[in-house]
């Protein structure tokens, strides 16, 4: 009867790792020789707590899970510290794969990273100058400071703090871009630059006035227009399209107006539109007539394609300007129907 219990424990999934720890215990005794010394009768609780053992300690061996690493911090495992009193083995436990330490660690070297950079940004007030400090650059043609991503997460942090007002805060940093905007056009036309006040009592600011009552050429005005539409359309709305991507997660902030809820996009070319264009409009609409000497100059000049003509740029801009307002696309749509009729005659 012994000899069965004995070669019955001997079967269970925990030989091998018993035979490991305890070979003289376990192994049979030579042919001749002494026999080795038999483990003392077990009641049927202890058999018991053994079969449990044996079903669950293979998945303990091969789980590296780190629940499973009991011994790394100081602990015995459930199962031992349950059956430590009745004199079974400990269950064994295995450390944790390399690989797990690594990225532990640097997921801990994130969070505090994350934690140090919160505590930088609400530090100050100003997160919203040095943000437009990165990328009014941007309207002047010029590089701008940080990447994409340092910048959007500026961006995330000035929202997470109040993002009620950040639709205030951005079209200040719009206007100060539209002013440069309007600054790079009195250059493009040599024109010096004129300033007025918005309103009684506000200081003055660039505005596009001294363009209008200049005495310039309208294919001349026309050529200076569009480089600075191209300026804004493939060069600054790419950009701040990625850096304000987090505002559209915040629906509070968007939905401050309607007009806003459509994105910064649609603020930036509503600025562009009211800030640039509609004072220039009429001289806009008496260029059509010279639509067809400005599409010979341009082929003249070696610009081959149509849609590298200055015209066909104000089209696409007025087009483009026209369509922000679908349900009156007013004067805007009638003065591009006009120099796209004239450029193609």
């Amino acid at each position: 009867m012994e000899g069965a219990s004995f070669e019955a424990s001997v079967r269970s999934p925990l030989r091998q790792w018993a035979q490991h720890t305890s070979p003289s215990q376990y192994q049979p005794a030579h042919a001749g020789g002494p026999r080795s010394p038999r483990p003392p009768a077990q009641s049927s609780q202890h058999q018991q707590s053994q079969q449990k053992a044996a079903a669950l300690s293979p998945l303990l061996m091969i789980h590296h899970s780190p629940r499973i690493g009991y011994a790394q911090r100081g602990l015995a495992s459930p199962l031992a510290q349950s059956s430590s009193g009745l004199g079974t083995p400990k269950t064994p436990t295995t450390p944790l794969h390399p690989a797990i330490n690594s990225v532990a660690a640097l997921d801990a070297r994130g969070i505090s990273r994350d934690f140090a950079h919160s505590g930088q940004m609400a530090g100050g007030d100003d997160r919203w100058r040095r943000l437009g400090a990165r990328i009014l650059p941007l309207f002047n043609g010029d590089r701008v400071v940080g990447s994409v991503e340092e910048n959007s997460e500026m961006v995330r942090s000035c929202l997470l703090r109040d993002a009620d007002g950040a639709w205030p805060e951005i079209h200040s940093i719009l206007r100060v871009g539209m002013a440069s905007l309007v600054r790079a056009l009195y250059r493009a036309l040599g024109v010096p630059p004129k300033f007025e006040a918005p309103q009684a009592g506000q200081p003055p600011v660039l505005s596009v006035a001294g363009i209008v009552s200049a005495d310039v050429g309208l294919d001349h005005l026309v050529a200076a227009v569009a480089g600075v539409w191209q300026t804004l359309y493939s060069h600054v709305l790419p950009y701040l399209d990625g850096v304000f991507l987090p505002l559209r997660l915040f629906k509070a902030a968007a939905a401050r107006r309607k007009a806003d809820a459509f994105g910064v996009r649609h603020a930036v070319l509503l600025h562009f539109r009211d800030t640039i264009i509609m004072p220039l409009l009429p001289s806009l609409d008496a260029a059509a007539p010279v639509c067809v000497a400005a599409k010979r100059r341009a082929l003249e000049f070696g610009y081959a394609l149509p849609e590298l003509c200055p015209m066909a740029q104000a089209v696409h801009m007025l087009s483009v300007l026209a369509a922000l307002t679908p349900a009156d696309r007013g004067p805007l749509h009638h003065s591009a129907r006009s120099m796209a009729t004239a450029l193609h005659s």
